[in-house]
């Protein structure tokens, strides 16, 4: 695992260009990794991202982080966000670390979602195929319209024949602002 002090040794722009030739040349110079068991999780991070971004295309995180790469955008970060690399490496770490995910990435805050705007839009467009980005969910939460409602608007399950206590559970997708989001909660939250 890679603390945030080895984060800042291999994304200083310097560190980036040496990163940049061993996509082509492998690590230290050598053949490139071309399996995701020849890649050493530490060292050659990007070597590991390109190859999960072509042996996994599903892994959504991956592949933009990679175009991300390919497009320049690392150097944009460092540039514009103090420690932008490091927020975006923790968010992205479940993909890396976990090839098969769909999504493969988390926020840790919710200023992770506007910070790292230019990552998570393209990961939550892609998922939601949503290529424009011009999509937008709106809901009144009316029954009107809505073939086989209640004529009275209410939605009551023993109108539907349910006479026992019924349980069930709903998922929140956003936390309370005291808590942190579930990806740096700690045992503790």
């Amino acid at each position: 695992q890679i603390d945030a002090e080895e984060f800042k040794k291999i994304y200083e722009p310097v560190v980036l260009e040496a990163a940049e030739a061993s996509l082509s040349e492998g690590p230290e110079g050598g053949a490139p990794a071309e399996s995701l068991d020849d890649a050493d999780k530490d060292s050659d991070i990007w070597s590991r991202v390109k190859i999960i971004a072509s042996e996994k295309p599903g892994n959504l995180c991956t592949k933009h982080l990679l175009n991300l790469y390919n497009e320049g955008g690392l150097d944009m970060i460092i540039k514009n966000f103090p420690n932008g690399i490091e927020r975006l490496m923790e968010c992205a770490k479940t993909g890396i670390d976990n090839p098969d995910s769909g999504i493969g990435c988390y926020a840790m805050t919710p200023s992770d979602y506007d910070d790292l705007v230019f990552f998570f839009d393209r990961v939550v467009n892609e998922y939601h195929n949503n290529p424009a980005g011009n999509k937008v969910h709106k809901t009144s939460w009316s029954l009107d319209g809505i073939d086989g409602s209640p004529g009275d608007g209410v939605l009551d399950i023993r109108n539907l024949g349910l006479k026992e206590g019924l349980s069930m559970r709903v998922c929140v997708g956003r936390n309370l602002k005291t808590f942190p989001l579930p990806g740096s909660m700690t045992k503790v939250d």
